[in-house]
């Protein structure tokens, strides 16, 4: 993972414009499909589409709602992910010093090994240097295993955008005002996808103030769907 993602990943949650959205809420309940930003627009013309009787501001009031919930579900992964990387990151720190210490051919000896591990005399240092190396051979190992778990923490930030988070907010949302599950249909040839549920995802990237491309929007909501498919599978 770069720096740059990294920080990206630390901030995600900065990825709301929060006075939009506030701005767009109190329009929405003021005025409803009928108000002139084309973020509310859109939102009204997704609802239609899945509920065409059903009065849309209710509908789309918990909608916002959906979205406040997957900035807070963005906000704890972030500092969930900052707090694990600042723990990593201190571990490998502590190892490195003591792969330093081994490596010091000069400046170790059997007093500075002992002296480490509060031994005395010759016999016990160098039983203490005996320890030393062998708690260094498990400090590698532990690298490794600190390494697969630091790549399978940031392989998990890269799938949990803040897109996707929306994403898995909206689809019980969806199957409960549609009266279906949520779906997404992908174009084999081209790769976009589309539907109802990407329309309403869409329409809430909109508002939230996510800049996020379409196709970021439909792998998200395809993601999103497969996930909670494969949980109702697996129960």
């Amino acid at each position: 993972m770069t720096q740059a993602d990294e920080d990206g990943s630390a901030d995600a949650w900065r990825a709301y414009d929060g006075h939009q959205l506030d701005e767009l809420e109190a329009r929405w309940r003021a005025n409803g499909p009928t108000a002139p930003e084309p973020a509310l627009q859109a939102l009204a013309a997704a609802l239609a589409a899945i509920v065409p009787a059903a009065q849309p501001v209710p509908l789309g009031r918990r909608v916002f709602t959906a979205i406040r919930e997957a900035e807070r579900d963005e906000r704890a992964a972030g500092e969930l992910r900052e707090r694990a990387r600042e723990e990593l990151a201190s571990v490998l720190a502590a190892i490195d010093r003591l792969r330093a210490v081994a490596s010091d051919a000069d400046g170790i000896g059997l007093s500075r090994i002992a002296a480490l591990l509060d031994h005395r005399g010759e016999t016990e240092a160098a039983q203490g240097l005996d320890d030393t190396m062998r708690w260094l051979r498990s400090a590698g190992a532990a690298t490794l295993n600190i390494e697969a778990a630091r790549n399978a923490l940031n392989a998990q930030g890269g799938k949990a955008t803040p897109v996707r988070r929306l994403a898995d907010r909206l689809v019980p949302l969806f199957a409960e005002i549609a009266g279906r599950p949520a779906a997404v249909t992908r174009n084999s040839v081209t790769g976009e996808t589309s539907g109802r549920f990407v329309e309403l995802v869409a329409a809430a990237v909109a508002l939230s103030g996510i800049r996020a491309q379409p196709s970021e929007i439909g792998n998200a909501a395809r993601g999103a769907v497969q996930a909670i498919r494969s949980a109702r599978e697996a129960n």
